[in-house]
């Protein structure tokens, strides 16, 4: 059974056990530290190698290379620069505002897709730094097209399908429901 948070702080008693990471830090701080620090080399001509294998799968379509999470640790504005620099993507995918306005404030300018749909408290900044947004249902076009008609903008919308995760986008069936909503949107642009 999955445990959902509260807003009442636990006790420590015979029913609660220290979390995994209250557990690992107090091991971490118990025991001698290394002596050689750890360290990633990233080689980007193997990200362009790797990227050019996926053009020449794709064809002639976009590329969009995911640089969430710093780039899966190995550094999201470096990584999102040198692919900029060498053309080696066309777009770039992140997980939070945050994370594409990073990205801008650092000089990167290819288009910036956010995988999931902006909490609404997100949606100026994410408009403001030209994020493509992504919807999925009705509320969320509703939600961005108010938001950018206040701004007085357009914003760049991308609907998300659900292709069999169950994570993220609406079922197949309801994309007609959700591109004319979008059609229908003054101020987005599909």
């Amino acid at each position: 059974m999955p445990m959902k948070a509260s807003a009442v702080e636990a006790k420590p008693d015979a029913r609660t056990v220290p979390s995994a990471a209250a557990t690992f830090s107090s091991a971490v701080h118990h025991r001698p530290r290394c002596s050689a620090p750890s360290t990633a080399t990233i080689d980007l001509t193997a990200i362009n190698h790797n990227l050019a294998q996926v053009r020449d799968l794709v064809g002639d379509r976009k590329v969009l290379m995911a640089v969430k999470g710093d780039a899966y640790g190995h550094g999201a504005v470096q990584v999102a620069r040198h692919v900029q620099q060498t053309g080696a993507a066309d777009w770039l995918g992140v997980a939070t505002v945050a994370e594409a306005q990073e990205l801008v404030e650092a000089g990167v300018r290819l288009p910036i897709l956010k995988f999931s749909p902006a909490d609404p408290g997100n949606l100026e900044t994410a408009i403001l730094y030209g994020v493509r947004l992504t919807v999925m249902d009705e509320r969320t076009v509703r939600q961005a097209n108010e938001v950018a008609q206040a701004m007085g903008r357009c914003a760049n919308v991308h609907v998300a399908i659900d292709t069999g995760m169950g994570r993220i986008g609406l079922q197949p069936e309801h994309l007609a429901d959700v591109v004319a909503a979008v059609d229908r949107a003054d101020h987005l642009r599909l």
